[in-house]
């Protein structure tokens, strides 16, 4: 059996996440959400109901995931990809604004993907690779640059669990800073890690929520707004 790897790159999810070029624009609207000076076209739209879920927590919860949004947009549009921003600040030793920036995109990634199903191509790709459910093709590897969970979000379809813990594992998916590889032969490697979860060193880590499947509602925001806080103090 040969040996195959595939590399996802950049555009991979581009049919349900912004691709780096769009993010200031995104991050724009949810700010503009939060602050309540959302525009009547999006008066409908699920932006406005994280506003309104925020607003019913604690004060410090919401004023500081306004004030990170607000600050993450306006870094964004001052440089050419928020990943150029977050490579300036490790190289000068910006340690805790660099965790900053990868709690504010994983709050940002977390709450844009609860909005929407994941790409339908990793549907198809799952498609095409699986023969039996029960056992994951051990010649197949995966290389992803992409740090959102939409590869784990369209396997949780084929097999109705949700429960992201439940996912990584089954994957085997790993990074520099975590590892769920069962060494069983299939596994995802992400190169830049993945938003939403926080990582506590040691291989420590929490999830900024268990799973999607309910989407955005008050438990939702609850659950997000906590391990932000927390995380941030």
């Amino acid at each position: 059996m040969n040996e195959v790897t595939y590399l996802f790159g950049a555009g991979a999810s581009c049919k349900a996440l912004p691709i780096v070029k769009d993010i200031p624009t995104k991050l724009s609207i949810l700010s503009s959400s939060l602050d309540e000076k959302i525009n009547e076209a999006f008066r409908d739209d699920t932006y406005h109901k994280v506003y309104s879920n925020l607003k019913t927590l604690k004060k410090e919860y919401y004023e500081e995931i306004d004030s990170t949004i607000n600050w993450l947009r306006d870094e964004s549009f001052k440089h050419a990809s928020i990943d150029t921003f977050a490579k300036k600040l490790w190289l000068k030793e910006e340690y805790k604004k660099l965790f900053k920036l990868k709690m504010g995109l994983s709050l940002f990634f977390t709450i844009e993907q609860a909005m929407k199903a994941p790409d339908p191509r990793y549907d198809v790709f799952f498609a095409s690779i699986i023969e039996d459910l029960k056992i994951l093709p051990p010649n197949i590897k995966i290389l992803s640059w992409n740090y959102d969970v939409q590869l784990e979000l369209a396997f949780s379809e084929f097999i109705n669990e949700h429960s992201f813990p439940f996912l990584f594992n089954r994957l085997g998916v790993s990074s520099k800073s975590y590892n769920f590889d069962k060494d069983n032969g299939f596994c995802v490697y992400k190169l830049n890690g993945t938003t939403g979860l926080v990582h506590r060193g040691n291989y420590n880590y929490k999830f900024f929520i268990e799973n999607l499947k309910e989407g955005i509602n008050h438990n939702f925001i609850k659950d997000i707004a906590e391990t932000f806080y927390s995380a941030i103090h």
